[in-house]
């Protein structure tokens, strides 16, 4: 892929606003804020960085939601 096939690809960033104690997370508001500004789909979801343990249902309607709006996760052949 090419940089403007690549820019086609929907990015969303989506954020488990429970933060962590630990220091390895620390960054990830510099990473959010970075998808906001380069207008990255933003997402938050009130759980720790485990989500996908946390809140299954939550996070998989996020993921059936994007998947629906987005053509370009069209897995059709």
């Amino acid at each position: 892929m090419n940089k403007a096939e690549l820019r086609q690809i929907p990015r969303v960033f989506i954020n488990c606003t429970q933060k962590s104690s630990h220091p390895i997370l620390e960054p990830i508001n510099k990473f959010a804020n970075r998808a906001k500004q380069e207008k990255w789909e933003y997402i938050e979801i009130s759980a720790g960085h485990n989500s996908h343990w946390e809140k299954p249902v939550e996070l998989a309607k996020i993921f059936i939601n994007l998947a629906g709006k987005n053509a370009a996760y069209d897995l059709q052949p």
